[in-house]
């Protein structure tokens, strides 16, 4: 080889090494450059393929040839790239790739990329050249026939939940990874995206009334957003939980950890001074105050850490109290819905992306309502001044407890309607924000612990479901050792009988007692008269 030609093939090396430093974020290696200059006419095809970050399994490094996809990751479709091709370089010649080694790219603010020469000065790209397109099926964009060149790639968009990947630089075309000889005018590049996903729980099974809590459990991923070179993670510079809290909760406690795919304990743990919360005074937060859980300088560090071992979420546990005047209202038939979502913000490369719960959990409360009614044996009327205790065993409903965690209110009658309510109560039959199977329905126990004047009082506890459709039923086949049963007919009203039934029972004074009376005195009367006119008769005949 003549000096001509290795001196070609020094300059050519120098292009190579600056394709590989374009692939850098697909972990491309240094390939030597063939001898032969590429044709400054010719065109070349940049395919793109935007993937996930891999979740397990060895990525490949990147050489421009085509690759198959890591395993763990998929194709995101939706993705927004510019392709801008640098001005004032050929690389039809060995200079221009000269010229294109000394070029850098400048990340501080990876929205904005700065392309900077040898001098180190910032390349003017008003009015470069520049493509654009958007990721399909699989995550794939191709652009073909482009001007051989150096190209600056970008995102310009990411779905919802998608952190955008570094910008990079890139030569079209690049030496072949195999034959060392050519050039590759079909160049492969393979960008990877953190996807940054956000589930949601509920858990409101020891919630019966108004003022019992229900617990939120947050679940974020932790951003695994692809660094320079293989394995290696970026730190996000902004990373926010936020928790929707609807009107009739009230946020209580907040607790903030990183865990393991399996729930248990990361082996990077978080401290209070690693986030900060808003409300930061919860015991002074009001009904419908959102939470948010921000990320400070060093628990942003500890992100970028816990982000090497694939799966590692950010776990938030927000309990909260149930409130509200209108708490349990029934309208269009079913119980109120308490819905609850989360969303996650996380900055990264200067872009902002937001995730939230793809499905929102739910807790139903509803309203226990009836009527209260007195019959004589033939008809029914409204009864008022019935007072009715509502439990949660029927032990407790048994006993007549008044105080203690048993019991959940009570409730009289109205005057005119004979209307009792018990309002802000959680359905039976779902728990969990999950429908609940018969079997299984939570039971409240109904007492009457004081009758009306001339109503006999229950002589039995009512055992009821409340249902999501916002009736209450009768309860059978109950288990009261799990408080459990199945929703019978549906309950509209309980009635009382009249005192003692309607018997009239054996009068024991008034006019019974005046006769005796007049009865005795007659007779004393009589005894008296005869025993004087006996005397008068003994006091003559002396």
């Amino acid at each position: 080889m003549n000096t001509h030609t290795k001196r070609r093939g020094i300059f050519a090396s120098v292009g190579a090494l600056l394709t590989a430093a374009a692939l850098a974020l697909t972990g491309a290696g240094l390939a030597t450059a063939a001898p032969t200059i590429p044709d400054s006419g010719a065109t070349a095809n940049l395919h793109i393929t935007k993937l996930t970050t891999p979740r397990g399994g060895a990525e490949a490094n990147a050489n421009g040839a085509q690759q198959a996809t890591p395993a763990g990751s998929t194709g995101i479709a939706g993705v927004g790239f510019s392709v801008t091709q640098i001005p004032g370089i050929n690389l039809g010649t060995n200079a221009g790739w000269q010229t294109a080694a000394t070029y850098t790219l400048d990340l501080t603010n990876p929205e904005t990329p700065v392309v900077k020469d040898g001098s180190n000065s910032a390349v003017d790209l008003t009015g470069a050249t520049s493509y654009t397109g958007t990721t399909g099926a699989g995550g794939v964009l191709d652009f073909t026939d482009k001007p051989i060149g150096l190209y600056l790639v970008q995102e310009t968009s990411t779905p919802a939940g998608v952190t955008p990947a570094v910008p990079f630089l890139v030569t079209l075309p690049i030496t072949n990874p195999t034959d060392k000889n050519a050039w590759v005018y079909n160049v492969y590049v393979y960008p990877k995206n953190s996807t940054t996903a956000i589930t949601k729980t509920v858990d409101d099974s020891a919630a019966w009334k108004s003022g019992d809590t229900v617990t939120w459990t947050i679940k974020a991923d932790v951003p695994r957003i692809p660094g320079s070179a293989a394995g290696a993670y970026v730190k996000p510079t902004d990373y926010v939980i936020t928790d929707t809290i609807p009107a009739n909760l009230k946020p209580t406690g907040v607790t903030v950890s990183s865990v393991k795919s399996d729930g248990t304990s990361a082996s990077t743990t978080l401290d209070s001074g690693d986030y900060t919360i808003t409300p930061s005074d919860l015991s002074a937060a009001a009904a419908g105050d959102d939470v948010t859980v921000t990320f400070t300088a060093t628990g942003l560090g500890k992100l970028q850490t816990l982000a090497a071992t694939e799966g590692t979420k950010i776990q938030v546990v927000v309990t909260t109290q149930v409130t509200g005047s209108d708490l349990g209202a029934v309208s269009s038939g079913a119980a109120q819905n308490i819905e609850n979502s989360a969303s996650v913000k996380t900055t990264a490369n200067g872009k902002d992306t937001t995730a939230t719960t793809s499905s929102d959990p739910v807790t139903k409360w509803t309203t226990l309502s009836f009527t209260k009614k007195l019959t004589d044996g033939t008809t029914t009327s409204a009864l008022s001044g019935a007072t009715f205790t509502l439990y949660k065993t029927k032990a407790a409903a048994d006993a007549g407890t008044t105080t203690g965690d048993d019991v959940l209110g009570v409730s009289t009658s109205a005057d005119s309607t004979g209307t009792v309510t018990f309002a802000g109560l959680r359905a039976s039959d779902f728990q969990n924000n999950e429908t609940l199977t018969d079997g299984s329905l939570r039971v409240y126990w109904l007492a009457e612990t004081a009758a009306p004047a001339g109503a006999e009082l229950l002589a039995d506890t009512v055992p009821v479901v409340l249902g999501s459709d916002g009736k209450v039923y009768n309860a059978t086949s109950v288990n009261t050792t799990t408080n459990t049963g199945t929703k019978g007919t549906e309950l509209t009203e309980i009635v009382d009988v009249e005192k003692n039934a309607g018997f009239t029972l054996p009068l024991t004074g008034g006019t019974g007692t005046l006769v005796l009376t007049i009865g005795g005195i007659a007779i004393l009367a009589v005894v008296l008269l005869v025993a004087r006119r006996r005397r008068s008769s003994e006091a003559a005949a002396e």
